[in-house]
């Protein structure tokens, strides 16, 4: 290669390299200027105003539930029931069922000869009748846990909730027979807050009686959990407490729940508490 093909090439490398920073000077400035825009916008502004508001509302009102949640006792029913009762007992209760895993858990209950709660779906006990006749037949209390599920529209108003609420009672009627009288009920999402204190007066106006939780194995909550997570939130909400309503899910995709209730119950038993149901 001539000296002078050398010198062209060089000359077209430092151009390119030239053009680079340019391009690169480009960038940084128009987002420097963004960045100054951005602040100096004042309806921007104002939107993160409202966002940071917002959220520091929504905040104080999920802490506000979360104490509400810790400090939560039995219903009144329950605690009248067990009030001399000096007894460490245990309450398994599964809401959203039934479900395939619903079958699976009958039978490790049998296994370790423990009664549980369930909590079922209008919707799924209207495709799984069998398993609602086998919940009844072996012993098991079912209760109400609406018919839809639907957050939006049971809680759009009290009447939408209590037909929610009569669909399942006649479904459960039909499948187990006249003489199925449980009132018992639960609420999607619980019954904690304000907002629902209505819903909690309708329901009770109207002949039930709801009930919540004071542990869990967080089993609805964020990300996968393994059974030995599950496990380990059962120890760490059951501690130091005499009187324990366990909420646990049966729904089709909580197959760890089924892998972690026998060493949820072995457990359980080695802190010495005993097991009922909730009527």
């Amino acid at each position: 290669m001539s000296k002078r093909q050398i010198n062209k090439r060089y000359r077209f490398i430092r151009f390119i390299v030239l053009c680079i920073i340019v391009n690169i000077a480009i960038i940084v400035l128009i987002g420097n200027n963004k960045s100054v825009s951005d602040k100096n916008n004042p309806i921007e502004i104002k939107e993160e105003e409202e966002y940071i508001k917002t959220n520091k509302a929504n905040l104080f009102e999920n802490k506000k539930e979360e104490e509400i949640k810790k400090d939560s006792i039995l219903s009144l029913p329950v605690e009248e029931a067990y009030l001399n009762d000096e007894r460490k007992i245990a309450f398994l209760t599964f809401d959203d069922g039934p479900s395939n895993n619903t079958i699976k858990i009958l039978k490790i209950l049998d296994e370790k000869n423990v009664k549980a709660t369930f909590f079922v779906l209008g919707e799924l006990a209207e495709v799984n009748e069998q398993t609602i006749k086998d919940i009844h037949k072996k012993g098991h209390s079912i209760g109400n846990h609406t018919y839809s599920h639907e957050y939006k529209k049971i809680y759009a108003s009290t009447d939408n909730l209590l037909n929610d609420i009569s669909k399942t009672n006649n479904i459960l009627k039909n499948i187990i027979g006249e003489d199925y009288n449980n009132r018992l009920f639960r609420f999607p999402g619980g019954s904690f807050g304000e907002k629902k204190a209505v819903f909690r007066k309708s329901v009770v106006n109207n002949g039930y009686n709801y009930i919540d939780w004071n542990a869990l194995n967080r089993d609805s909550e964020g990300n996968y959990k393994n059974s030995n997570e599950l496990l380990f939130h059962i120890k760490d909400t059951v501690k130091g407490k005499k009187r324990v309503v366990i909420l646990m899910h049966d729904s089709p995709a909580k197959k760890t729940t089924v892998e972690a209730l026998p060493q949820t119950i072995d457990y359980l038993k080695s802190e010495g508490y005993e097991f009922g149901i909730l009527k």
